[in-house]
């Protein structure tokens, strides 16, 4: 596998401009995150937009397992499955639905769920990562 080089604002925005469908607006707090230099931490998510060419290569892997489906913007990923968070790219208003795609999966199969805005979805991420870090402290005093 390729090694994943961390991409310069530059890049991110590059990046993501060229998986953006035609009229789509992404939310502005997302825009405000291609722009600064440190993203947050989500892990056990991680950004898509933090690593040269991820966006685009999980874009065309979506657009050709699923090519029925409408548009998705993909920009992040759960680290520990193949499931990728996804912008509704159909949705031009600005504030489009975070939808969970259960990637690899048979067409049908990959819908995992949405959240409502980009808001909810970090709200969603501050938790996880939140778990996260409390398990990876516990499995440390454990171990």
């Amino acid at each position: 596998m390729r090694e994943r080089k961390p991409s310069t604002i530059e890049e991110r925005i590059a990046g993501f401009e060229a998986v953006r469908p035609p009229g789509f607006i992404a939310p502005r707090r997302f825009e405000e995150l291609l722009r600064q230099g440190e993203l947050p931490d989500i892990d056990p998510w991680w950004w898509l937009i933090e690593f040269d060419e991820s966006v685009r290569w999980w874009s065309e892997t979506i657009k050709t397992q699923y090519p029925s489906r409408p548009p998705l913007v993909p920009f992040a990923k759960h680290g520990g499955t193949d499931d990728v968070f996804c912008f509704d790219g159909a949705d031009l208003s600005g504030n489009p639905r975070v939808f969970i795609v259960h990637t690899f999966a048979s067409p049908g199969w990959e819908n995992r769920g949405y959240w409502d805005d980009f808001d909810v979805f970090m709200e969603a991420a501050e938790e996880e990562h939140a778990d996260w870090l409390r398990e990876e402290a516990e499995d440390d005093t454990e171990g």
